[in-house]
């Protein structure tokens, strides 16, 4: 069962509670967070929330330290086009 806590996003906890479930007996469910902790942190204490690997069971959250992920997308898409041009 899931525990609703205020840093769960209530949209993906059920999917991710699902596929922990579904694999629960073979591996752990791993969620990577691009933003930087503290930046998940800084939405909890707005109201907002991120994962945590305390709401559902065989689950690891890693943060992956990307200041500016839309930046970072735009820039990997523009290196991408260099080749396929």
């Amino acid at each position: 069962m899931t525990r609703w806590l205020p840093e769960t996003s209530k949209t993906s906890a059920p999917v991710v509670e699902a596929d922990a479930e579904r694999i629960r007996s073979q591996t752990n469910v791993y969620i990577f967070d691009a933003r930087p902790k503290i930046a998940a942190m800084g939405n909890k204490l707005s109201g907002k929330g991120y994962e945590s690997s305390e709401n559902y069971s065989n689950c690891d959250v890693s943060f992956n330290n990307i200041e500016n992920a839309p930046t970072m997308q735009a820039s990997y898409e523009k290196i991408g086009r260099c080749f396929v041009e």
